[in-house]
């Protein structure tokens, strides 16, 4: 028992599906249909494929949500520039699409006109996404027996569909917002239905707009099987007399939506039978019949909220189209222009005609034929009025349409203007914008120069990759920015994270930045593929909070070295003056013990007097001076001006440290925060059985100065305090030194870190940034 032809015809395509998908993975990519109103810019219709794979429902579809914000305003332009084409001229466009909530996608669109039921110009793109490797094909290619297998079974496939006496293609179903199916567009057709609907090049055309006179409840049956995915055959109607019996079947992957139509010509049968019906019955009169439909289109004609007019042509002696003069107008025309206009001038009742082009559109429509159409402005009443005018000729006369369009246009200048208002944000903010992207690990966008004094312009960050930003870090923030970068990438949407650095501006100069970090793009796994910076540089709001509270530090410090000077002048001078006489007084006696110690005190007491003075100079600050310096020099000089007081003491010096050591400071403040932790070492240590071992050591970022001593320690109460102005455990102490030891490694972006235990003695580790690193870009 034979198949029936209908299961043979499907089961061939199926296996037509299957050899295509098997073949390239770019077949298995649906196809994605939108039809967008050009004014409002408003998706109107869209298939099954566009929204379930885009995974958005029919509220969402709008396109200034799906598209990427960078390719938008170029796709807005894309979509008006297909209005001044021709229905066969084909525009094509790439753009990025978001799918699913957070997934970016390449989709090439292929747009061109759609005239609707209205007669309104719509843009219809067909869509496709552009994969982003062709390496993940399926297992069969490179399989040359299956491939040939493959090729065969294509072919003849093609060969049956295209030698089939019926109508076939495949079609794709077009839904409005409301999901009821309104059109229909073709994918493939085969020669036998080209040759039915007299017509060629049908690929991606409409199916309403190519079978004129085609029963309208045809789509409806065409969306229902496109969503039940279950096949329907059905009779319908076409311009004439024709009649076709239609089978209409799923096709393809379920979620696409896609459907396959077979066209079996049934006129010759549906006349007979209606040939024979009309014998059997009577005939009906058809007078009030018609009386009932010329009524009904006056009604529509009179009522529309489009203005239509007929008007006939009129010329001057010598062949020149002069004017045209109303044979038959609808209200909205005789509401807005005057109530007796049959048979009146066109150029009369409207006078600015010639001015604002209609006339000249009318003109020319007339004489080739060409459909054409405009958009106009007026202004009444102080109110905007946009109207879009269309002519056509038709039998000698020209058809004009006037529709007004000011809520559309208002809609499109509003979103034109909300755009433009983003870019103006970005452009005048004082911040600096910058988006970074982690999938291709670079910037992405930055809206401003980020140091234009110093050449770290725009172009320069734009595109940058990550890897290059973070040598323009200062060293000692990169460990915390590229915590910041972590954190970021766990964060929640909504969250916010702040950041302080300082970001390379001139040669060994830095600039304070304040961040701002959100989370501006996730991928498919949820994970962040983007996330956005406000920057802003806040170098003179630090200058002037150091300012401030050096201002604060002087004062007290001035105020104490004032007191400390006039406390210590007079017996340092009473010391000078005794050291004086005995030096006299034993001068006779050469005694070369006493003359040692007689030379201390000199000695010392220059070195208190010499102490004072520079107390009463920290009181005027003095500003930062560093260069290229060399750590052990510097230590060096430190120790010199600690000799008599190591000798004294009868503190052994261990020395762990040869060569160079360089970095970025000032010496000579440098040297007062060595000689001061010497100092402080030396008094904790007991006489005799102090050793003082200094130690410098290096990696490939910074150098680490280490000073220990075997004094008395600390408990971790003290090393809490120790850096406080005015903290001190000496009976006869100030307070003052260590606290001025912090101010200076904190000019130098240092870091010192203290260990101590109680009766076993003190480390000192000062890290110091390498040269080199300040020199890296």
């Amino acid at each position: 028992m034979k198949r029936s032809t209908s299961l043979v015809r499907e089961q061939f395509l199926k296996d037509a599906d299957r050899s295509f998908g098997s073949r390239n993975h770019q077949e298995e990519l649906p196809l994605l249909l939108f039809v967008t109103d050009p004014d409002s810019l408003e998706i109107t219709f869209s298939n099954l494929a566009a929204r379930n794979y885009l995974g958005v429902g029919k509220e969402n579809l709008d396109f200034s949500r799906l598209i990427h914000p960078d390719d938008y305003e170029d796709f807005l332009l894309h979509i008006q520039s297909v209005k001044c084409h021709d229905e066969e001229d084909i525009k094509n466009i790439t753009v990025r699409i978001k799918q699913g909530s957070r997934i970016i996608k390449k989709f090439h669109f292929r747009h061109r006109l759609y005239a609707t039921e209205n007669g309104k110009n719509h843009v219809m793109g067909v869509a496709k996404e552009i994969p982003v490797s062709r390496k993940k094909q399926r297992n069969s290619i490179g399989n040359p027996p299956l491939e040939e297998a493959l090729q065969k079974s294509l072919k003849k496939n093609r060969s049956l569909q295209e030698n089939l006496s019926d109508g076939f293609c495949t079609a794709d179903v077009l839904f409005d917002l409301q999901d009821k199916p309104i059109d229909c567009i073709i994918l493939e057709a085969n020669p036998t239905f080209q040759e039915q609907i007299n017509a060629s090049h049908l690929q991606e055309r409409s199916m309403k707009q190519l079978l004129h006179g085609y029963e309208d409840k045809m789509y409806e049956i065409f969306g229902k099987v496109a969503i039940d995915r279950q096949s329907i055959q059905f009779e319908t109607s076409g311009p004439g007399q024709l009649r076709f019996h239609v089978n209409a079947f799923p096709f393809g992957e379920d979620e696409g939506g896609q459907i396959a139509i077979l066209f079996k010509d049934s006129t010759h049968q549906k006349l007979l039978t209606e040939k024979l019906k009309k014998e059997c019955s009577e005939t009906v009169p058809e007078t009030s019949e018609d009386q009932e439909d010329h009524q009904l289109l006056k009604t529509i004609f009179d009522k529309t909220s489009i203005g239509i007019a007929v008007l006939k042509p009129e010329y001057s002696p010598d062949g020149d189209l002069k004017d045209f003069l109303y044979m038959k107008a609808n209200d909205f025309i005789k509401n807005k222009i005057g109530k007796n206009i049959i048979g009146n001038s066109f150029l009369k009742l409207n006078p600015k005609a010639t001015e604002n082009g209609v006339f000249s559109m009318m003109k020319r429509s007339m004489l080739s034929g060409i459909f054409e159409e405009l958009e106009m402005k007026e202004t009444l009443g102080g109110q905007k009025r946009w109207y879009r005018i269309t002519t056509r000729r038709e039998n000698g006369y020209i058809i004009t349409s006037m529709e007004d369009i000011s809520r559309r246009k208002m809609k499109s200048l509003r979103l034109k203007e909300n755009v433009q208002f983003k870019k103006q944000i970005a452009k005048t903010s004082p911040d600096i914008i910058m988006i970074l992207n982690l999938q291709e690990e670079n910037v992405r966008y930055i809206n401003r120069d980020m140091a234009p004094h110093s050449g770290r312009r725009k172009k320069e960050i734009d595109g940058m990759p990550l890897s290059g930003i973070l040598p323009l870090i200062h060293p000692h923030d990169r460990e915390k920015a590229l915590d910041f970068h972590s954190k970021i990438t766990k964060a929640k949407d909504k969250e916010i994270l702040d950041i302080e650095f300082r970001f390379k501006s001139k040669e060994d100069q830095w600039e304070w930045f304040n961040g701002r970090g959100k989370v501006f793009m996730r991928n498919k796994e949820s994970k962040v593929c983007e996330y956005i910076l406000l920057l802003r540089n806040i170098e003179q709001q630090k200058r002037t909070q150091k300012a401030l509270l050096n201002a604060e530090k002087l004062s007290i410090k001035g105020e104490v070295a004032r007191t400390l000077a006039h406390e210590l002048r007079n017996p340092m001078a009473s010391i000078g003056m005794a050291a004086d006489v005995l030096t006299q007084k034993l001068a006779e006696q050469k005694n070369g013990d006493l003359e040692n110690y007689i030379g201390i005190i000199k000695r010392s007491n220059g070195i208190l007097n010499k102490l004072v003075t520079d107390l009463l100079n920290a009181s005027n600050y003095s500003q930062f001076h560093p260069i290229k310096c060399c750590l052990a020099a510097t230590l060096e000089k430190a120790l010199k001006a600690a000799d008599d007081r190591i000798h004294l003491v009868g503190i052994k010096v261990s020395k762990n440290y040869s060569g160079t050591y360089n970095i970025l400071g000032d010496p000579e403040k440098l040297k007062i925060a060595f000689l001061n932790i010497i100092i402080n070492a030396s008094e904790a240590m007991n006489p005799n059985q102090g050793v003082l071992h200094l130690k410098i050591t290096s990696n490939s970022k910074d150098h680490i100065l280490t000073i220990t001593d075997n004094g008395c320690g600390m408990e971790k109460t003290q090393i809490d305090k120790l850096f406080d102005a005015f903290y001190t455990q000496k009976p006869q102490g100030v307070g003052i030194g260590l606290n001025s030891v912090k101010s200076i490694l904190e000019e130098h972006d240092a870091k010192v870190l203290v260990d101590s235990e109680l009766n076993k003695g003190t480390s000192f580790h000062l890290t110091f940034h390498r040269y080199e690193s300040f020199q890296r870009t």
